[in-house]
């Protein structure tokens, strides 16, 4: 959702976008297929969506947000002016010690700049890969008429436990990993 958030922000200050979608699963829709679940099950965008990463046109800013994405940008960086990473997870354990892993954890040695939604996320990958890196602060752009505090359960520290009213969004499945190119 965030990403969408941020090709949404990104409109409204005048920068025309290109969203391109992994749709290997299913290649019986057309553009306008998925730009139509990409705004039923997420927020409706202003920019251009394509279907796979065939023909990336020239850009500003080329922006993979998984890290499967990233290889397919750092063959496209010539297209483009910067490559920024767009990350939430440290998507490395998402797998068991595999050729997955390690190729997700070889991205963030990549030499891309990093922006996450996490500021732990962002000292990690600093202090344990120099990555060149800088988070946003995501609890910020959270929805409160979705997410909200109903009541809250001390857990013994001081803190507060909050429990999403919003039960979790469910995901197509044939819409794992994406990259967004920004141009202006």
């Amino acid at each position: 959702m965030n990403i969408f958030k941020t090709v949404a922000f990104l409109s409204k200050l005048g920068y025309r976008n290109r969203v391109y979608v992994d749709d290997r699963q299913d290649n019986s829709r057309d553009d306008k297929e998925v730009e139509k679940e990409i705004a039923q099950s997420f927020i409706d965008i202003e920019a251009e969506i394509h279907r796979g990463w065939h023909h990336i046109e020239d850009c500003d800013i080329l922006v993979p947000t998984s890290w499967n994405t990233v290889y397919i940008a750092k063959q496209n960086e010539g297209k483009c002016k910067n490559l920024f990473y767009f990350m939430h997870d440290f998507e490395p354990y998402f797998y068991p010690l595999s050729s997955d892993y390690i190729k997700a954890e070889n991205t963030y040695r990549m030499g891309f700049s990093c922006i996450t939604s996490s500021r732990w996320l962002a000292g990690y990958l600093r202090t344990q890969y120099g990555a060149d890196v800088d988070f946003y602060d995501a609890v910020s752009t959270i929805d409160k008429s979705l997410y909200y505090v109903k009541g809250t359960e001390k857990n013994g520290s001081g803190r507060a436990t909050v429990w999403p009213e919003r039960p979790r969004l469910e995901r197509p499945l044939h819409m794992p990993s994406r990259y967004s190119i920004l141009c202006r």
